[in-house]
């Protein structure tokens, strides 16, 4: 089995930093006080200073889910010299998907025009894109120029990100340790948003995609 071509796709709508700060500055004036605020945003600050993230592409009411995955699928067959007709299977592998019936494989499917197609999902938590291509690798041990298509899309599925506001200190993580002096430090370790669309509102959406085609000269073991 040989990988023929990688893409991916990113909305083209960025969020800042800065922009992160200022929204939850406004969100979080009714429900932190203006001490508690400070402390919060500077461990945001910190946060961002460390990890050297400046900026994230999110997904809006424009842009769809749907969207970046059908985009990064076309390109990838146009970087393997496939058309969809040459499919003989589309697996989605990811926990992120837009509805449960149909398969989101199936919508992909659809999109790409790819009649006749075997298309499901696959779900295994993070482990979801390597089960994937177990079942790829069975699915062309048999066949002599085979191919296939395996999709993801971690978007969250949001329409916006439109809730910023922190109730506490305490939906901050701060991890505690000491320094070799025996000092008591406090290193921040990550955030969490305790509100379920903000939950992803530092992460940087993307939909990737591999075509895999049976390479005649290599022998594919099943797993």
């Amino acid at each position: 089995m040989q990988i023929l071509a990688i893409e991916h796709a990113l909305p083209k709508k960025i969020l800042s930093n800065d922009e992160v700060i200022d929204r939850i500055t406004v969100a979080s004036r009714d429900t932190l006080s203006a001490r508690e605020l400070k402390r919060v945003l500077s461990h945001l600050s910190k946060l961002f200073s460390s990890t050297g993230l400046k900026s994230r592409h999110i997904t809006n009411r424009v842009c769809k889910p749907i969207d970046l995955v059908t985009d990064a699928a076309k390109r990838a067959l146009q970087s393997a010299g496939l058309s969809a007709r040459d499919l003989d299977f589309i697996i989605y592998g990811g926990v992120g998907r837009g509805y449960l019936v149909p398969s989101y494989a199936s919508a992909v499917q659809y999109e790409l025009g790819a009649s006749g197609v075997q298309s499901f999902d696959v779900l295994d938590a993070c482990a979801s894109w390597a089960r994937a291509m177990q079942i790829s690798q069975n699915f062309l041990a048999g066949k002599s120029n085979g191919a296939g298509l395996i999709v993801n899309c971690e978007c969250g599925f949001y329409d916006d990100y439109d809730v910023w506001s922190i109730r506490s200190p305490k939906d901050i993580e701060v991890e505690g340790g000491f320094t070799r002096s025996g000092k008591r430090r406090r290193q921040l370790s990550s955030v969490q948003f305790r509100t379920a669309p903000a939950s992803n509102s530092i992460r940087e959406p993307m939909a990737s995609m591999a075509t895999w085609r049976r390479c005649p000269s290599l022998k594919a073991t099943p797993t």
